[in-house]
């Protein structure tokens, strides 16, 4: 089974291509998304459709943007 993963945690996306082997031997396509400082509402909404999992900064997540997630499964907060 594939998962998608959005990555949006600005000191995340800096680093990113060291974690990218251990996601892709376990199945898992990752999105990354340039991000300043945080996504809001507007800027995630069009991102989450088909994800299964987050690894965030401080992006907003609203109910709006979790009823346009019906995969969603898990949201990590990069740093924790």
């Amino acid at each position: 089974m594939k998962w998608s993963v959005l990555v949006s945690a600005p000191y995340m996306l800096s680093v990113l291509e060291e974690y990218r082997p251990l996601f892709e031997e376990n199945g898992i396509d990752v999105l990354a998304t340039p991000v300043r400082e945080r996504l809001g509402e507007d800027e995630l909404v069009p991102l989450v459709h088909g994800i299964d999992g987050v690894i965030c900064g401080d992006d907003r997540f609203t109910q709006r943007v979790l009823r346009a997630a019906p995969k969603l499964k898990v949201i990590s907060k990069w740093g924790t």
